[in-house]
């Protein structure tokens, strides 16, 4: 007898075995389209962490600054306070106290109430060349302790003078306004005072190189014709000595323990607290750390308004702020910010240089 029992796969229908064909295929896609939603994801959440790492970066760099900022303002209250070796400037005198920044001193380093690292200094102008007061010899001194050769460093003393001086009368290695047209410039010298170091950039035959190369021992607000050697930027004075040197100005001051014994007689003058740079460095837990620096001027009596519009049209001042007192006579003093920018961290001491370490910072005291 024939058995009527078949094998299912004798029965099925060529209809059938397509079905199954495609039902396959349609899983492959639906597994392709679940994979690229997995990846579409995960790209997702990968922006999105970046994103937020980005923006949490970005709220403690806003935090940092503003941190500096206040840091900047604290030396400018204890400068206001006198006191001490500031109280030279003559500033408010009605709120005597023990000034805790001294210019020229070490970086005070303080706590901040999260745990943050503030570095503060305070210096002088007067501890640098000063633009429209130095003498050719000592801007000469200045390019020949830079490495300038002679030649070029009596060239640029002098277009230096010639530039700033009133007149047009050309010294002997000097520049005016014949010598700019020779040499295919437009313009010419100023002559009248420096307002800012960066009219550097104006002077024939003092590129781009050399100004930055200057900016750290130059100043237009010192209204000395020295400097300071107490106050002076790190290595100004053994460029002053070497220039110096190779001009004849041999004879320096006598010995000192600070090391000012190295600058010639002939370029020292003792500042004057007209002016001050100061810079505060923020470091935060997370190790990020920004730098702020304000150039400030202690200006006598009440503040003109055409300085105030001159000091609001500087695209360089980010912050104007005025700080009135009174000095010991009781007569007005403002203390004026000419400039208030962000700089490279590592300006002034770092953690390791004031002996700070991380761990060290909740022993510091309270800013």
């Amino acid at each position: 007898m024939v058995s009527s029992f078949a094998h299912p796969d004798a029965r099925a229908s060529p209809g059938s075995t397509r079905d199954t064909g495609e039902s396959g295929f349609a899983l492959v896609i639906v597994l392709w389209i679940a994979a690229l939603l997995a990846l579409a994801a995960t790209a997702l959440g990968l922006s999105s962490r970046t994103h937020i790492s980005i923006s949490r970066n970005a709220v403690a760099a806003d935090r940092a600054e503003m941190l500096a900022d206040a840091g900047l303002m604290l030396v400018m209250r204890d400068l206001m306070r006198g006191g001490g070796q500031a109280g030279a400037a003559g500033l408010d005198a009605g709120r005597p106290g023990p000034a805790r920044f001294v210019p020229g001193a070490a970086a005070v380093a303080c706590r901040l109430p999260d745990g943050e690292l503030l570095l503060l200094t305070l210096a002088d102008e007067g501890g640098k060349v000063d633009l429209n007061q130095a003498s050719p010899e000592l801007l000469r001194a200045l390019f020949v302790g830079l490495e300038l050769p002679e030649a070029r460093a009596r060239a640029a003393a002098d277009a230096i003078a010639d530039f700033r001086d009133a007149d047009d009368t050309r010294r002997p290695d000097g520049a005016e306004a014949d010598d700019y047209r020779a040499a295919g410039s437009s313009g010419g010298p100023k002559n009248a005072a420096f307002a800012s170091i960066a009219e550097l950039a104006f002077v024939l035959g003092i590129d781009d190189r050399l100004a930055a190369r200057l900016a750290p021992f130059v100043t237009v607000h010192s209204a000395s014709s020295g400097i300071d050697a107490r106050q002076a930027p790190a290595g100004l004075v053994d460029i002053l000595a070497r220039g110096g040197e190779a001009s004849g100005n041999t004879t320096t001051l006598a010995r000192q323990a600070d090391g000012a014994d190295r600058l010639p007689a002939a370029f020292a003058s003792p500042a004057t607290g007209r002016a001050f740079t100061i810079v505060a460095e923020v470091t935060l837990p997370s190790g990020l750390r920004m730098a702020r620096q304000a150039l400030v001027v202690v200006q006598r009596g009440a503040a003109r308004a055409s300085d105030l519009e001159r000091a609001q049209r500087d695209p360089s001042i980010t912050r104007l702020r005025q700080l009135p007192g009174a000095d010991a006579s009781g007569a007005r003093v403002v203390l004026r910010p000419m400039a208030w920018t962000r700089i490279a961290p590592g300006t002034q001491p770092s953690d390791q240089d004031t002996g700070v370490s991380g761990d060290a910072v909740a022993d510091l005291p309270p800013c």
